[in-house]
């Protein structure tokens, strides 16, 4: 086996570099852009193959290559639409951590959307990224 050493890496124009030090330490292992609601989708995404919609406000995110163990970080936002300047919506807490995938649940200004129909007349838009190893 071989080993590449270097200081920087550059895309082919050269207009995008990391560090390998920054490439171990602090780039997005996951990222995705979903909209949960009316019509559930990933709109982009890296390494996030799928989410699953409990119907309880309670959503599962898959990622395409597993994490090598469960202790990462998850920053996340949540919007009502692109647009959307007033009722916010905001997460309640991330749970059952794995390797594979990660649980969170939603809740609306301190009402927790408790039934797929208690969310069918909105546009949700969900921004998480993955920090970790």
């Amino acid at each position: 086996m071989s080993t590449l050493k270097v200081n920087t890496l550059q895309d082919a124009s050269g207009g995008n570099s990391s560090t390998a030090e920054q490439i171990a330490q602090g780039r997005a292992k996951a990222w995705v852009n979903m909209n949960a609601e009316p019509s559930e989708s990933i709109r982009d995404s890296f390494n996030v193959s799928s989410f699953t919609d409990n119907g309880t406000g309670d959503f599962v995110i898959n990622f395409a290559t597993a994490l090598s163990n469960a202790n990462y970080a998850v920053v996340n936002a949540a919007s009502r639409g692109d647009d959307s300047k007033t009722d916010p919506c905001n997460w309640g807490a991330v749970h059952t951590k794995t390797s594979a995938n990660f649980g969170m649940g939603v809740w609306q200004t301190n009402s927790n959307f408790s039934s797929q129909s208690a969310r069918s007349n909105l546009v949700l838009l969900f921004d998480i990224v993955v920090f970790g190893d």
